[in-house]
Formats: C-alpha cells, sequence, structure tokens
C-alpha cells in the first residue's frame, strides 16, 4: 500500500526540537533571524499544525512546515506564526495548512498582521478565499497588512477558475 505524499497533524513535543532547527523564515521572523519563541505553550495548547511531505529514498515523513495559531475565548482566532523548511516561504505548503485548520476547527473569524513590504506573505492571503484586506497599521518599525477571515465571505466567495494550460492532455485547448 502506497503512504500519502503528505501528511497534517497537531504537533507534538517531540516535533519541537526539528521545528526550530529547519524552519527558517515565518511570518514572526521573515528575515530568518533565529527565533526565540518556545513552541511548546502552543503544542499544549494543541494551536500548532505541522505538515509532513514524504521522502522518497527513506519512505519517512519529514516536517515541511508548521502553522501557529492562538483562540480567543469567543472563537476567534489570530494567526499567530506560520513557516516551512528549505531557503524560503512555500506559499503552498502554507496554504495548504491554513485550509487544514480552517476546516478542522472552522474558526467563524480569523485574523492576521503580516508586514506590508512581503509581498509573498501578503499574496498568500489575497489568494486564500474568505480573506480579506481589512487595512494598516504601524507598529515599529514596519507598517503592517491586516487581514480577516469570515467563514461568511468564504462560502459566498465563488471558486477560482483557473485558464487550461496548453498542451495537457485532458483539457480542451
Amino acid at each position: 500500500m502506497d503512504q500519502s505524499p503528505y501528511n497534517i497533524r497537531l504537533a507534538t513535543l517531540e516535533d519541537v526540537d526539528e521545528l526550530k532547527a529547519n524552519v527558517r523564515y515565518t511570518l514572526a521572523s521573515p528575515e530568518g533571524k533565529t527565533p526565540r519563541k518556545q513552541f511548546k505553550d502552543a503544542v499544549e495548547r494543541r494551536e500548532i499544525l505541522v505538515l509532513e511531505v514524504l521522502d522518497p529514498k527513506d519512505r519517512t515523513h519529514k516536517l515541511a512546515g508548521f502553522l501557529e495559531w492562538h483562540t480567543r475565548i469567543d472563537g476567534t482566532v489570530t494567526l499567530k506564526d506560520a513557516g516551512s523548511t528549505g531557503g524560503g516561504v512555500q506559499p503552498t505548503i502554507i496554504k495548504r495548512l491554513i485550509r487544514e485548520m480552517l476546516n478542522t476547527y472552522g474558526p467563524s473569524v480569523m485574523r492576521v498582521k503580516v508586514r506590508s513590504d512581503l509581498e509573498v506573505w501578503n499574496s498568500i492571503f489575497r489568494e486564500l478565499p474568505g480573506f480579506e484586506y481589512e487595512g494598516r497599521e504601524y507598529t515599529r518599525p514596519h507598517f503592517r497588512s491586516l487581514y480577516e477571515y469570515s467563514g461568511d465571505r468564504a462560502a459566498a466567495t465563488p471558486p477560482r477558475r483557473f485558464p487550461p494550460r496548453p498542451g495537457v492532455p485532458g483539457r480542451r485547448r
């Protein structure tokens, strides 16, 4: 039986060291500076997802990204941090984790602050259905873009249609 090419699950305490060692560029630390944060609290609150990808050589799953959030008493979710392994941000991994979190936990509202000068991070939230740009704020030394997810807005958003790629079998030209 074939293994799944990826796996999404809640992080465990065993994942903390691997996250610290392999994830460099994150939403909270976009310059790649060593994070001072402790993932232990988020793991204990069960508010951190990890995505593992299958390594074809040794047929084991290796961490590829994470998503950390905080749920308030009223059910509103604040996205605290996200990141992926490798030399930079991998938007597909981050988007997959966000979609999984939204589908699994179904928050009515999710908020996130993104540095305005980081196009890759801003594009992630502009492209995800249900997220809307809410404005900007200044937090020394950067401006931050504010995005808010609404389940109602996501349900009302029509599915995105992509133009067919030339030369792809099974598609009309």
